[in-house]
Formats: structure tokens, sequence, C-alpha cells
């Protein structure tokens, strides 16, 4: 079995990744830094052969905050699990761990835009079973609109203003769906998408507008 080949790197050789639709939160990036702080470093992240970093952003970016600078590469192919072997830890502190890596992702959310375009241009229905995915995307989409909470504090309403704010709450929200193209036309759509979205035009009102002419 040939040795895998093992560098040290400084931290600010790697780069975060451009289009990470997942985004941190300042709840998860304080548990990231909480952990790293009590615990050390614990797992790995992976990085591609341009040291983008693939999976790991906020453990990386909280690392720098806390004046780590070393890491260390071990190349992969996939065919093998790379395990971090974490020496000097009391069974205490490994049963704080096990909640604090668990917790990490639970407190970060999701970029609508990045995810939104990432699911036009890959196919991820593989990754969210069940239509998870757009039930996903209409969330995101939904919360994205200024001067609407997406949970509304009904407790604290008497039924009143329970029936306004859930009536103007329902009649607000966006909601999103995936369009599927042939793969000739991808690009096209693609292009005229980014130019309208840039333009700030309502797409889903131009697509209504152009399907009632022509259906």
């Amino acid at each position: 079995m040939t040795k895998p080949k093992i560098e040290q790197v400084d931290i600010a050789d790697l780069k975060l990744t451009p289009r990470n639709p997942r985004k941190r939160t300042p709840e998860s990036a304080s548990v990231i830094n909480k952990s790293l702080k009590e615990f050390g470093a614990c797992r790995s992240i992976v990085i591609d052969e341009n040291r983008i970093i693939r999976a790991g952003n906020g453990t990386i970016a909280e690392a720098r905050e806390l004046g780590m600078e070393n890491v260390l590469i071990v190349e992969a192919t996939g065919d093998q699990i790379v395990a971090v072997q974490r020496k000097g830890l009391t069974e205490e502190q490994w049963k704080q761990y096990v909640i604090a890596d668990n917790t990490a992702s639970d407190f970060s959310t999701w970029d609508f835009d990045i995810l939104n375009d990432l699911a036009q241009e890959v196919d991820l229905s593989e990754f969210f079973p069940d239509d998870k995915l757009n039930e996903l995307l209409e969330q995101l989409g939904g919360s994205k609109n200024e001067g609407i909470n997406v949970f509304p504090d009904y407790i604290n309403m008497d039924d009143e203003d329970i029936d306004a704010t859930a009536e103007n709450f329902n009649s607000n929200v966006k909601r999103s769906i995936i369009i599927d193209f042939p793969a000739d036309k991808y690009d096209e759509a693609k292009k005229l998408y980014d130019s309208a979205k840039k333009k700030g035009e309502d797409i889903g009102v131009i697509l209504v507008s152009a399907l009632k002419d022509i259906l």
C-alpha cells in the first residue's frame, strides 16, 4: 500500500469556496469557535487540487480568527476514509465535543440565490429526497421578502390580529419552482435569467405573462 502524501501548509494558502450555498450565522460561528478553543481541531476539512475549501469553510474561518497558522494536507483519491486521531481529550470533553460537532450545522442556514442557481446547474435531487429541495427553496424564497417575518409572533396576538397577519403573510410570501431546460437551451436560458435578475426584473411575473400569451 502506497503511503499517502502529507504536507504542512500555511492556513492562508487555503481559499474559501466562492459560491458556498451554506451560510454561517453568528450562532454557528460561535459554536465552531468555542469548539476549537476547548477541544482543538478534531475533524478534517475537504479541499480540491487548487486548495479551494469544498467543505469546512466555517472551521477555517474560525481557525484563522483564533490565530491557527498551519494545516496538514493528506492527499486522497476517495477510496479510503481519512480519519483524524485526536489525542489527549478526557471522556467528559469527548461528550461535549460530540454535541458541539453536531450543533454547528444546525445553526447555519442556506443562501437562497446560490442554492437556487446550483439547483439549475446540477441535479441535487438525490441529496434532498421527497421533494425537500423545492420545499426548502420555497421557504428561503419567502424569507427574502422585506418586512415579512417568516415566523410571525402569533402568541402575543389576539384573534383579529392573527387572521390579518396570516392573510398578509400567505399572500406576500414568494414561492419557487425548478424549471427543466433541454441541454441545448440551458446556456441561453441562464444568460436571460441572469440578465433579468441584474435589472431587478420579477422573473416570475415575466414567465407567467409569457405563458399566458402562448397557452
